[in-house]
C-alpha cells in the first residue's frame, strides 16, 4: 500500500481525531464539491505502523488526512464524524469479507469514495466494485500512484492499479463471451471459501450469514457451475478464473 518501509517509522499513536481540530469544514454537514482542491482522506489499515506511514506520505503530497482507523467498523464511526472525501482502506482486517467491508462504508458514509488496497483475488474484484468501491490498488502501489488515485477518486473518477485494471478487463471479456458463469458477489465470496476447504459453519461465521443461507448459496453455485459437489465446484472455479488456483 505504501512505497516506504515499515521500519522507517517510529512507534505510532492511535489517531482517530481530525488532524486540525479547528478545521471549520469538519462534520457530516459539510457540503462537498465535485473535485475538492484538498481532498479529505481517512486512512484505514489494521497495521499501525503502515497506517502512520501512509498518512505521512499522503500529507507530504498536500492532501489533508482527517483521521485514521484500524478497520472497517472503526472507519464507519470515524468517517461519520469527520466526513472524508476519500476512504483509503486496506483489506486485511480479520472477520469481515472484502465486499462486506466496502458495502458497509458505502452505505453508512454517504458521499465518500472508497479505494480498496489489496484485492484478495480476481474472483472478488467484481464483488468489491459492485459493493460500491471507487477503485482498487495493489498493496505495492508506489507513492505517486496512491496520491493520484486519491485525487482522482475525490473528483469522482474510478481508479485502478495497472495490474488490477488488467485483471478487470480479462474478467469482463470472459463474462462477455459467456465463458464465465455469472455468479453474484456473495456467491463468489462463498465459493472462494469453499475452495479453501471451509465447512458451512465456518463460512457462515466469516461472512456473518446463517448456515441455511450458506447452503442456499452453495446449491446455487453448484447449479450455475453445472457440477455435483464442492470439490468439482472449486476445480471449475479455477478453470474459469473465478478464484485463484
Amino acid at each position: 500500500m505504501i512505497a516506504t518501509q515499515e521500519g522507517s517509522y517510529g512507534e505510532p499513536e492511535e489517531r482517530q481525531a481530525e488532524d486540525d481540530v479547528g478545521d471549520a469544514d469538519a462534520g457530516s454537514g459539510r457540503p462537498r464539491s465535485a473535485a475538492p482542491e484538498q481532498p479529505r482522506v481517512l486512512v484505514v489499515d489494521e497495521r499501525p505502523i503502515v497506517r502512520m506511514g501512509v498518512s505521512g506520505l499522503v500529507r507530504g503530497a498536500g492532501i489533508h488526512v482527517v483521521g485514521e482507523a484500524p478497520g472497517p467498523a472503526a472507519a464507519i464511526t470515524t468517517a461519520r464524524a469527520l466526513d472524508p472525501d476519500v476512504i483509503l482502506m486496506h483489506l486485511g482486517a480479520p472477520g469481515m469479507a472484502a465486499a462486506d467491508a466496502v458495502r458497509l462504508l458505502a452505505r453508512e458514509v454517504a458521499g465518500a469514495n472508497v479505494i480498496v488496497v489489496t484485492v484478495p483475488s480476481d474472483a472478488e474484484l467484481l464483488g468489491v466494485l459492485a459493493a460500491g468501491a471507487s477503485g482498487a490498488l495493489v498493496d505495492e502501489a508506489p507513492a505517486d500512484e496512491i496520491v493520484a488515485a486519491i485525487r482522482a477518486a475525490a473528483a469522482g473518477d474510478a481508479v485502478f492499479s495497472p495490474a488490477i485494471a488488467t485483471a478487470l478487463m480479462r474478467r469482463l471479456r470472459l463474462l462477455g463471451d459467456g465463458r464465465v458463469p455469472e455468479l453474484s458477489a456473495r456467491e463468489l465470496e462463498v465459493l472462494a471459501l469453499v475452495a479453501r476447504g471451509w465447512d458451512n459453519a465456518r463460512i457462515a461465521g466469516a461472512l456473518h450469514l446463517s448456515t441455511g443461507t450458506v447452503k442456499h448459496h452453495i446449491s446455487s453455485i453448484l447449479r450455475k457451475l453445472d457440477v455435483e459437489n464442492r470439490t468439482q465446484a472449486a476445480v471449475r472455479a479455477v478453470q474459469h478464473g473465478l478464484i485463484e488456483g
